[in-house]
Formats: C-alpha cells, sequence, structure tokens
C-alpha cells in the first residue's frame, strides 16, 4: 500500500495534512454557499417593476417640470415628490435656509417671463448595474429624459425658436435614481443623475 512505505510519523502528518485540508475545503463551500444565499432577492430582470417605474417618472417629470410657468415657485416641486421619496432625501432636496431672490434658476425666471411650461417625458427605464445590483428591495434606475418646453398658446416651441441659454428642451442627461422598497411602496432614495455615479 502507498502508506507502507513512509514513517510513522511522516503517516501521522500524511493524515492530519489531509484532513485539514478536506476541512478547509468543506469551509470554503460553505462559506460560498453563504454569501450566493445573501443575493437571493437579485434582480435578473432589465426593467424595474411597474410601481417603481412610476415612481421614478413622477420624480423626473416634477423635477424637470419644475422650472416652468405653471410652478408658483422654483422648489414647489418637492411638494409634488414629498409622498414619493424617502424622508432623508426629501431633507436633503430642502434649500438652504432662507432663499434668496439671486438664487432663483435663469430658466425659471425666462419661463415666467416667457410663459414657458416644461413637460418631460421619461422612457427606456432600466436597472443601472454600474450604480448598484437591483435588488428585491433596493437598486438603482437609469431612464431617458426628454424634455418639451410648450408655449402660452400649449404648442411645443422649436429649440431653435427658444431663448439662447435655455436648456429645457430637447435630450437630457439621463436620470439614475436610487430607489428602494419601503413599507411596500417604491421611494426615491437620491437623485444621482450626472454625478458620473
Amino acid at each position: 500500500m502507498f502508506l507502507d512505505s513512509f514513517s510513522k510519523k511522516q503517516k501521522i502528518l500524511i493524515v492530519v495534512v489531509t484532513v485539514a485540508t478536506i476541512v478547509l475545503l468543506v469551509l470554503a463551500g460553505l462559506h460560498t454557499g453563504r454569501k450566493q444565499s445573501t443575493k437571493t432577492g437579485t434582480i435578473t430582470d432589465a426593467q424595474p417593476p411597474t410601481t417603481a417605474l412610476k415612481v421614478v417618472a413622477s420624480y423626473i417629470q416634477a423635477r424637470e417640470d419644475s422650472v416652468g410657468d405653471d410652478q408658483p415657485s422654483p422648489v414647489s416641486w418637492l411638494a409634488t415628490v414629498k409622498p414619493i421619496v424617502t424622508e432623508q432625501w426629501f431633507a436633503q432636496l430642502q434649500p438652504p435656509g432662507t432663499v434668496q431672490t439671486s438664487s432663483t434658476p435663469h430658466d425659471y425666471t425666462v419661463a415666467h417671463d416667457q410663459h414657458y411650461t416644461v413637460k418631460a417625458v421619461v422612457s427606456a427605464c432600466l436597472w443601472d448595474r454600474h450604480v448598484a445590483s437591483p435588488t428585491d428591495t433596493s437598486g438603482a434606475v437609469i431612464c431617458s429624459v426628454y424634455d418639451n418646453t410648450i408655449g402660452a398658446d400649449g404648442r411645443v416651441i422649436s429649440s431653435d425658436s427658444l431663448p439662447f441659454g435655455w436648456t429645457a428642451t430637447g435630450q437630457q442627461q439621463p436620470a439614475i435614481l436610487k430607489i428602494v422598497s419601503q413599507h411596500g411602496s417604491w421611494l426615491v432614495d437620491e437623485d444621482v443623475s450626472g454625478q458620473g455615479a
């Protein structure tokens, strides 16, 4: 037999090393199994659930439409999104202290002077796996955003007819939102659009 050619000490050493190797392999297998089991809620679908998409689209539309003449203030959109954002994110969206007139966005001023409203079209929303791996309760969503500027007559104004510097028209940077499910409802937890997240 193979072990007959070894001394008693060598045989014991071989048995100990073999048993230790087997134990390590079993432990490594258990550890790998645990790592995989923590990912059981990982999503493989490309698109988030319909309920999450509705929240994402509502948030993006309110954010994009916030400069329009139909908005009483630059921050009035916050009342619209309050029910669909986490408390933490809503707190971060609040303007600092007293808002000065000089802090009014240029597009907001132009929209009110020209009676423009903005209507965003949100489409092609997918899980953004570069930002976060989606699970049953969280993830990041990336969407295409196209802004339409509407004149006082209710018609879309072409970009060449808009004032220089007007940004709320045409294809916009993709919107990227981190979302979470809390108490059975999807909520926006952070807007990382344009941050290279």
